[in-house]
């Protein structure tokens, strides 16, 4: 009996992670900074929220543990290069 809960709490714990790497995929995040807008793609790697501006030479990125922590991030790293 605690194989199988185990294996339902591993699965659960599977979905939840392929829930978030879908919503990862699906948000563009966008910032007014400066005057200048900013649209970052969103992905998650590793553990990791990764938030890129790629349209900007070189690009601009962040990470955090959370979509929020990332985008908090992603701002203050523009707020400093703008």
């Amino acid at each position: 009996m605690q194989i199988a809960n185990t294996s339902a709490i591993a699965a659960s714990a599977a979905q939840s992670q392929s829930n978030a790497d879908q919503l990862a995929q699906n948000i563009v995040y966008s910032a007014n900074i400066g005057g200048k807008t900013y649209t970052a793609d969103l992905s998650l790697s590793a553990g990791q929220y990764v938030a890129t501006v790629p349209r900007e030479f070189p690009p601009i990125s962040a990470s955090g543990n959370s979509l929020i922590l990332a985008e908090n991030n992603l701002d203050a790293r523009i707020s400093l290069l703008a």
